[in-house]
């Protein structure tokens, strides 16, 4: 181990490397551990590195050195705020050596050590698996599978045209012919020719049509939670201002909505399910699928349930006092086409 200072009680340190999958190496966290925790577990050194006590988060902060690298302070902040995401279970994290074999949470971080430099380089990934935290939060994992495929075909039939026959056989088209045939058995599809194409019945023109005003309301009360400035201490809440965070997905969990229904009908609704248009098909059967679609509702800003009280009344303040403008425009209008008529 080499004798660098900037350990948390300084003495003889080891330099850990962490870098996010997908980044430069080169451009890696750094920071120095006593060398005493060189042989701990994976999971502890995380919990050393990226502590929940403020003191010692500060410690280590406090410790970094940003002669060599300047960003490091906001490269820890959000490494901790990814670690503080993963505890509280809305994503995975998995941890690489410099080979690719993934590290256990249990394994001892010992033999992943450079033999020439005694650094320890580690690549960290994260993951989100959206069904699981629903299940996690005692829905159905099934029943929302289920009717995330039906939505999904449908809004191929509908926006795209899509033309599925019930006689084709290929083996890719297997799982879209059971998730049409269950369609049609809610009277949302209908094949009107038993070797013809399945058609959206009038029953599926409502659902439609319910689905987009439904949508259509939650962006007319919640879009504004999209953009948000605040400041605590000046008792400031902004929005639209172009660099705010984006608080909506913790709004409709704080309003009681149902955030997986209601962000699958946001994406639907944007066209995000269009970027998928050339496989979708093949990938409708597949878990990995939905959670990419529905990973805004893990992967999102958030703030402290205090504050998200704070910012959704204001919002809602803001909302009325923009529609009441607008009456009050409305009003000034209706009356001078009246005295223009006159």
């Amino acid at each position: 181990m080499s004798k660098e200072k900037g350990g948390a009680d300084g003495g003889d340190t080891f330099e850990l490397h962490l870098s996010m999958q997908g980044t430069d190496l080169y451009d890696s966290f750094r920071i120095a551990v006593p060398s005493r925790h060189a042989d701990a577990t994976l999971i502890d050194l995380i919990e050393l590195v990226f502590p929940e006590d403020v003191q010692a988060f500060n410690d280590n902060y406090a410790g970094l050195d940003v002669k060599s690298n300047p960003d490091l302070p906001d490269i820890y902040l959000a490494l901790w705020e990814i670690v503080g995401i993963w505890r509280s279970g809305e994503c995975a994290l998995h941890f690489f050596g410099t080979s690719g074999s993934e590290i256990e949470p249990s394994q001892s971080v010992k033999s992943y050590f450079d033999s020439e430099d005694s650094s320890l380089v580690l690549v960290m990934e994260q993951s989100f698996d959206v069904l699981t935290h629903f299940e996690e939060r005692g829905g159905n994992r099934d029943e929302l599978l289920h009717w995330l495929q039906g939505m999904t075909l449908l809004y191929f039939v509908d926006k795209h045209g899509f033309q599925l026959r019930s006689d084709r056989g290929d083996e890719a088209d297997a799982e879209v012919l059971s998730i049409a045939s269950d369609l049609q058995s809610r009277g949302i599809l209908s094949l009107p020719e038993p070797t013809g194409a399945f058609e959206i019945t009038e029953e599926g023109r409502r659902t439609l049509g319910d689905m987009i005003a439904e949508t259509e309301s939650y962006i007319d009360q919640f879009d504004l939670f999209k953009d948000v400035t605040y400041d605590a201490d000046a008792d400031l809440v902004e929005f639209d201002t172009g660099f705010g965070e984006d608080f909506r997905v913790q709004v409709y969990d704080a309003e009681r909505l149902d955030i997986y229904r209601t962000v699958f009908l946001l994406r639907m609704y944007d066209g995000t399910l269009d970027e998928y248009s050339g496989t979708w098909t093949e990938q409708i059967g597949s878990e990995d699928f939905f959670n990419e679609i529905l990973q805004p509702v893990l992967d999102r800003d958030h703030v402290d349930d205090e504050s998200i009280d704070w910012i959704i009344d204001s919002g809602f303040a803001h909302n009325e006092e923009f529609l009441e403008a607008n009456r009050e425009r409305q009003s000034q209008q209706e009356i001078i086409r009246r005295v223009r008529s006159d």
